[in-house]
């Protein structure tokens, strides 16, 4: 059924459309169907019905138009989804997107991007993603401008001064690490007396609290960004920005980025070219397609990720696409945007970067370092940031001549590599084989001979990382996704004698506390070997604008640091250490 064949449809009352799934497995859930919906085919499904419940042998789904529709009943039919073949239809019973769905801003979790972290946990006390985006669907005020909105949204803070602001990330941090100190003392009541000196020395602190670690420039920071595709709600052109939950003859509604601080002009400038090559060189129909652009900046390079719907669109008119792509970039209007890189993204029996035109390789340059990035690989969205957290990483750890190093969620291996040069061995462990191909040749790059990374989870590979290291001195260091360390990853660090310290980077209070108490528990049957205990914290900004505050501490055996001479420290002295 065509789009035109619905004129009910307008923009005030748009209309549903609603497909029904049965042939289903005997045994799933229903988060386990809507993430095959949402995230394995990309279909933007809604309003899930399931008839009976949990293992429904039918379930309905929502559409916002006859296009959609159609797509999601050709990509559903036949797919087979654990040992069955589902099939789709036409539902005779169309619903309606209830009244609160539309009030509401539908935001981009930068998190699911595929960028090569691992599992990541939705509870959170912030409504943010690490990167700064919002992790959930919130109210939004009707009377409020769509650009207010998106600021309330993705820059939460964007009245505060930002002395304030960092001033609350402070208070946050003691907060964090007073509960700490708490939860330590019920978890290992041995460590009492020795939690109590060290609140004494350190402003009821269980450890060394430094003050807030920035960056210089607050504003234009992000270096990764993910845009949505659809029509502008005043003039019902192709819009590229973020996506608001009304609708326009079947495409949503696209609210313009333009007065969010954090985007640095430059991405702005690219958005505005993709737009208008979409306005100017594209029909309607094609905005049915991309599903939305992926821009990231590094020092003097620029890349474009288009995401794009290709099963249920034909060859020639993908081809079409791209090729009026690359020559708007390359030789057009769109040569003057500065894009470096163009790249999309197609699905098959797998996902894929496609390389389009421009620079191949993407990099960007922490330390005395150069990684590189695979299109929609994970790095830390605040460039100038990243060189703060790696400089600091060093040096609470301190000398590693005679260590051996291991990166545990070692992503593209940069914080393991950043120690190379100075200890022993690296070892690193990622879940993402992409992850650990490219750590590997950022390793090769950079001349780097004693690094070795491992494709795996951590809580199974650990063991046997523990196992391989080099000497009697191991460092852990470990900066993972908002879900945290895995317990079992955790024991395992308990149980090896040889690891004397852990650099543990958390954005998440609650996991993080999780982890925390894991490390300082008293032994049992479960737990075993000398617990950790914290010596040194520092929050961090990486994201200004934003309520996400990441977390730096340093863990040390408690056997070492109860027979160290506890001597006060002065705080503010060693907070001031030059990180320029």
């Amino acid at each position: 059924m065509a789009e035109e064949e619905h004129p009910e449809h307008d923009r005030k009352q748009p209309r549903f459309y609603q497909v029904d799934v049965r042939n289903l497995p005997k045994y799933y859930t229903m988060p386990d169907f809507k993430k095959l919906i949402n995230k394995t085919l990309r279909l933007n499904g809604f309003n899930f019905k399931f008839y009976g419940g949990q293992n429904s042998p039918l379930v309905s789904v929502c559409f916002n138009s006859g296009a959609e529709m159609e797509n999601a009943i050709l990509v559903i039919k036949n797919y087979v989804w654990r040992k069955k073949v589902l099939s789709a239809q036409k539902s005779a019973r169309p619903q309606k997107i209830s009244e609160s769905h539309k009030r509401t801003i539908d935001m981009v979790d930068d998190n699911d991007e595929g960028n090569g972290r691992s599992d990541v946990d939705d509870d959170n006390d912030n409504d943010e993603d690490e990167d700064g985006g919002p992790k959930k669907m919130q109210r939004m005020d009707p009377k409020l401008s769509d650009t207010d909105k998106l600021r309330n949204a993705f820059i939460p803070l964007w009245k505060k001064e930002y002395k304030d602001q960092l001033a609350m990330k402070q208070m946050q941090a003691w907060r964090i690490f007073k509960e700490v100190a708490n939860e330590l003392k019920k978890v290992n009541p041995t460590l009492t007396e020795w939690i109590e000196q060290q609140k004494n020395l350190h402003d009821d602190m269980p450890c060394e609290l430094l003050d807030v670690r920035h960056g210089n420039n607050p504003t234009g920071y992000r270096n990764h960004c993910v845009f949505n595709i659809g029509l502008d709600p005043k003039t019902e052109q192709a819009s590229v920005g973020f996506k608001l939950n009304t609708y326009i003859n079947g495409f949503k509604a696209i609210a313009q980025p333009d007065g969010l601080m954090h985007i640095p002009e430059k991405i702005i400038v690219a958005v505005k070219a993709f737009q208008d090559m979409l306005r100017t060189r594209m029909n309607r129909q094609d905005l049915r397609y991309p599903a939305e652009i992926i821009i990231r900046s590094s020092r003097d390079q620029l890349l474009l990720l288009i995401n794009q719907y290709p099963r249920s669109r034909p060859q020639e008119d993908r081809e079409r696409f791209e090729k009026i792509t690359i020559d708007y970039f390359s030789n057009g209007p769109g040569k003057s945007s500065g894009v470096t890189s163009l790249y999309t993204k197609r699905e098959g029996k797998r996902v894929q970067n496609y390389y389009l035109w421009g620079e191949r390789l993407f990099y960007e340059y922490p330390l005395d370092l150069t990684i590189k990035i695979f299109p929609d690989g994970f790095y830390p969205t605040n460039s100038e940031a990243a060189q703060i957290f790696y400089k600091t990483a060093l040096e609470f750890v301190g000398p590693v001549t005679n260590s051996t190093v291991i990166d545990l969620c070692c992503g593209l291996g940069t914080l393991g590599l950043c120690f190379a040069k100075n200890c022993k061995l690296v070892l690193g462990v990622d879940t993402v084989k992409m992850c650990t191909q490219y750590a590997i040749e950022n390793a090769g790059k950079n001349k780097i001979k004693n690094a070795s990374f491992y494709t795996g989870k951590a809580q199974d590979l650990a063991g046997q990382m523990y196992n391989k290291a080099l000497g009697d001195d191991v460092v852990v260091v470990c900066d993972p996704p908002r879900s945290g360390l895995h317990e079992k990853a955790i024991f395992h660090i308990r149980n090896s004698p040889k690891i004397k310290k852990i650099l543990y980077v958390s954005i998440n209070p609650k996991s993080g506390l999780n982890v925390y108490k894991n490390l300082a528990k008293a032994q049992s049957k479960k737990v075993h070997g000398d617990p950790f205990v914290p010596t040194k914290a520092v929050p961090l900004d990486m994201n200004p604008h934003t309520n996400v505050t990441h977390i730096i501490s340093l863990w040390e055996r408690w056997s070492i640091v109860k027979n160290r001479n506890q001597q006060p420290v002065n705080v503010d002295k060693c907070s001031q250490i030059d990180l320029t």
